[in-house]
């Protein structure tokens, strides 16, 4: 969820890639719960303070299907606990997609969010858009097309 910091004057555009882009009042999961996917408890187990640890199986099966088994065990390794109280809380802000240049990158074969969510968010923001048929880290997956796509933002917001 970059939005909130994408509202910083120093931020001239803003790249979404398989991601929440919620907006004000709403929380990251709340669009989900529209769009659930079967999988989302699986990704991460809570542990005492809140957060979601990754789990072997949900980086190995969900986030990250298509990758090596040396990728995913990387992953594994280096994916951070995710906050369970920041993806529950509320945006109190408007989001920088309604007043800046924005892109999305829809991962056709996301099993962490829901495709159809990520297009639904793309449209409602007006983002430029691409569909790659990757999993939820597109830019692993698929690195070529999601750099040049996230150049071609770049480019655009140099003109």
């Amino acid at each position: 969820m970059i939005s909130p910091a994408g509202n910083d004057p120093k931020v001239a555009g803003l790249v979404f890639v398989a991601a929440y882009a919620p907006d004000e009042g709403q929380s990251g999961s709340s669009p989900a719960q529209a769009n659930p996917t079967p999988i989302v408890n699986r990704i991460g187990m809570p542990d005492a303070f809140g957060f979601l640890k990754p789990t072997q199986t949900g980086i190995f099966q969900d986030f990250a299907p298509e990758l090596s088994d040396l990728e995913k065990n990387v992953l594994l390794a280096t994916q951070i606990p995710t906050s369970g109280n920041h993806l529950a809380a509320p945006l109190p802000v408007a989001p920088a997609w309604k007043t800046k240049p924005n892109w999305f990158i829809v991962a056709s074969h996301d099993r962490v969010i829901s495709a159809q969510l990520e297009q639904s968010e793309a449209q409602q923001m007006n983002a430029i858009t691409v569909t790659l048929p990757t999993c939820h880290v597109a830019m692993l997956e698929d690195p070529f097309p999601a750099a040049d796509f996230i150049e071609g933002a770049a480019e655009n917001l140099s003109h």
